[in-house]
């Protein structure tokens, strides 16, 4: 899959979980999932799922955290940081998930903490 086509936010619907902020040119793209429980091996299955072999040395983990997706209550909430990658960037994740919060699931609210 061409990462420029990709969507910026990739996460499961509901839950609380790891994510990580990957830098790919001038794009930033959130990826996350209950499934994986250490930061390196969430992205190692993006790279598995979504990227080409030649697109790989341009694609940088630049931080991450956890999100709470709680349908019920209508909120989105991003926290924390990875041990390895450093704590998200907080004013980009704020801009990328309040545009996915417009577009995608309309009347949640976003909490970043």
């Amino acid at each position: 899959m061409n990462l420029e086509e990709i969507s910026e936010v990739i996460i499961d619907s509901e839950g609380d979980f790891k994510f990580i902020q990957l830098k790919y040119k001038e794009k930033t793209i959130l990826y996350g999932n209950s499934k994986e429980i250490l930061y390196r091996k969430l992205y190692h299955s993006f790279l598995n799922e979504f990227i080409k072999e030649d697109q790989v040395r341009e694609l940088i983990p630049i931080g991450g955290g956890r999100i709470f997706v709680d349908k019920e209550k209508k909120l989105i909430e991003a926290y924390g940081y990875s041990n390895i990658y450093g704590r998200f960037k907080d004013e980009v994740v704020r801009e990328i998930l309040t545009r996915f919060i417009e577009e995608k699931i309309k009347g949640f609210s976003l909490k970043i903490s």
